[in-house]
Parts: C-alpha cells; structure tokens; sequence
C-alpha cells in the first residue's frame, strides 16, 4: 500500500491567508482552530464568530475540540459564546455531553450491575455448595447436625430447613 498524505505547518500561513485562500467554511475554521486553539481565549473571537455559522453538529465538533484542548473554565466559555452570538449553539453541545454522560453512566452501571450480580451468584453457589455438603454429611453418613452446621459455618436452622426442603 502506498499512502499519500500532503503535511503542512499552519504556524508559517498567517490567518488572513488562511481565511482569504480557503472557500470552505468548515474547513478553515477548522484549522484556524487547530492552528491558534492553544492561544487566549478571546484571541478565538473571530475563529467562534466564523464557527456559529456552521450548522449544529459541526459547531458541536468544533467546540468539543476546543474544550478539550483548552484549560478553560465553564463560565469564560458560557461568556465568550454569548460575545460571539453562539449561544444557541450552546444547548445543542449541552445537549450532546448530557447524552454522552448519561450513555456513560448507563454503561457504568450495567458493568456494576454484572459485576455485583457475578458476586453475588458466586456468594450464593459458594452457600449452595456448602448447605449441600451439609445435607450429605448428617443424612448419608448421620452426623450430628449441630456439629456440621458450625463447620461448614451455617446456621443450624437453615440446614434443618434445607434438608427438609431435600427429603
């Protein structure tokens, strides 16, 4: 296989050009974003102004990048997006970390659920194993219940009761 890739340092393309050269919106967003996402924040004012034009899974994308590259605190992004007219953007990337976070939880909670579900069934074949030990040492070879149940570290009336339900 070979692969073509075409490889350029956007820190030698001034902005202007980039902005000037690049009839995709979308794509020279992207880049000015990459290029200057590590900068102050409001030195992106006008890479967000061009953003929010964007329909809204792009903006979303595109904001995603920004949170995650950049140290920024939750109100300075609330702000900035309101300066930049983005604010309606805003709910649909809400929206979208909202759903990743409950997706999230979901998952969490059914490995919990399965893990403590393995536990508990593993308790419980661990218990059957022993009551049924139990039952075979005092009915086949008729030792003393009282004394088998505290070996086996059972309640003397739970193994009554379970050799009751056996016979």
């Amino acid at each position: 296989m070979d692969f073509k890739f075409v490889l350029f340092d956007t820190t030698t393309i001034e902005n202007h050009d980039i902005i000037k050269n690049i009839n995709n919106l979308y794509l020279s967003a992207s880049l000015l974003l990459m290029k200057n996402v590590f900068k102050d924040i409001k030195e992106l004012k006008p890479i967000l102004k061009k953003i929010v034009k964007l329909d809204d899974d792009r903006v979303v994308r595109l904001f995603e990048y920004i949170v995650v590259n950049k140290d920024i605190e939750k109100e300075q992004f609330n702000e900035i997006l309101l300066e930049v007219k983005g604010e309606d953007k805003m709910s649909t990337l809400a929206q979208r970390w909202l759903d990743k976070g409950k997706q999230l939880g979901l998952q969490q909670g059914i490995q919990q659920g399965f893990e403590k579900g393995i536990e508990k069934g593993v308790k419980k074949g661990k218990k059957n194993g022993k009551l049924e030990s139990a039952y075979i040492m005092v009915t086949k070879y008729h030792l003393p219940l009282s004394q088998i149940a505290k070996d086996f570290g059972l309640e003397e009336l739970e193994l009554k009761e379970y050799i009751q339900n056996r016979l």
